[in-house]
């Protein structure tokens, strides 16, 4: 659940923090944006199951009943909020409410898949950048049909149970293994505290070089040997009759019923992952790192440049920063000149 409130693993947060100046104090921006998110689910989740709450006083149904995703939303919230009084006040409070959650999710997803096109691959080239993020949405919005029609509530469960999952955990502890093992956790806290003037806290640390990967490590085997061990399921709608709930409205009326995936379905499920976890190791194949590189990076034996500044025009120029992993090697922290220019003379 933190991996999809937070955005983990997406790119958003990376696409974000890239437009930030390389002087912020990005520790206290990581525990501002952390508490504001869950905060956020914390008073989500009392919202919402005061409603769920009040739907089980009304119609004399467990608060228990097993409600999730489109059905939550759209069927749960909607029959309890249409029983309240000023029902047109607060149904439209919570929906609008879902629809900015929606928008700024989607700020988030965008910003991930264009900031890399745009502004590293230059895959656009010199157009402007709001017609390229326009060019996308409509992409995604065409792509987004698919999910619509009658049956696209299952191809919609087909998504979230297979390429959202286990990918996220895969990009997750390859980001973790590259900040706190390749690049090394002593090159982050050199360049926390060249961005900060202040060290990494220890919590951190530890967290990002042991606790992280290990949790994420159990989590990923733990969900390959369910997929083996367990058969998928989904909710198929079945009956779907309102007059059955008027013609007895003292007798609990399933509309759903649940049933095992396909074969084929599970096919296109593994597909799905496959291609979305391929690009981290076609990545790595395209950087062309021998065995002796990647054993270099482990020990601490590479040379990482990383910086940027601002000259008297405010144009974001690089200035590289270098950074050893080995605690042996002398690092050169770069200092500010006169200009306000942040230079590395070994580097440069």
């Amino acid at each position: 659940q933190i991996f999809f409130s937070l955005s983990l693993g997406f790119g958003a947060l990376v696409a974000f923090a890239s437009f930030m100046p390389y002087k912020n104090n990005i520790t206290r921006d990581s525990i501002v944006v952390a508490c504001i998110n869950c905060g956020t689910s914390v008073f989500a989740g009392i919202c919402i199951y005061a409603i769920l709450g009040y739907r089980a006083h009304v119609t004399g149904r467990s608060v228990d009943e097993k409600v999730f995703g489109t059905g939550l939303t759209f069927i749960a919230i909607t029959e309890a909020v249409g029983s309240m009084a000023g029902t047109a006040f607060f149904a439209f409070v919570f929906f609008f409410m879902l629809f900015n959650l929606g928008v700024s999710s989607q700020f988030g997803t965008l910003a991930g898949m264009v900031t890399p096109l745009y502004n590293d691959l230059k895959l656009f080239g010199n157009a402007r950048k709001e017609l390229c993020v326009a060019l996308i949405a409509i992409i995604f919005l065409l792509i987004g049909l698919v999910f619509t029609p009658g049956n696209g509530e299952y191809i919609l469960g087909l998504f979230n149970n297979y390429p959202v999952t286990m990918p996220l955990l895969v990009v997750s502890i390859v980001e973790s293994i590259a900040a706190g093992w390749i690049f090394g956790i002593e090159n982050f806290d050199k360049a926390i505290r060249d961005m900060t003037g202040n060290p990494c806290p220890v919590y951190f640390k530890i967290c990002i070089k042991y606790v992280s990967p290990l949790l994420m490590v159990v989590l990923l085997v733990w969900l390959l040997v369910e997929s083996f061990m367990v058969d998928p399921t989904y909710i198929a709608f079945t009956n779907c009759n309102p007059d059955d709930a008027i013609l007895y409205p003292n007798e609990t009326v399933s509309f759903t019923v649940e049933k095992v995936h396909p074969t084929w379905a599970r096919v296109v499920g593994g597909f799905m992952v496959f291609f979305c976890v391929v690009p981290v190791a076609v990545f790595g194949v395209m950087k062309r790192l021998t065995l002796d590189e990647i054993k270099d990076c482990i020990h601490g034996r590479r040379v990482y440049q990383i910086g940027e500044t601002s000259n008297k025009n405010g144009t974001i120029v690089d200035s590289p920063v270098t950074y050893v992993a080995s605690n042996e090697d002398q690092v050169d922290i770069p200092q500010e000149t006169e200009e306000g220019i942040y230079a590395n003379e070994s580097a440069q």
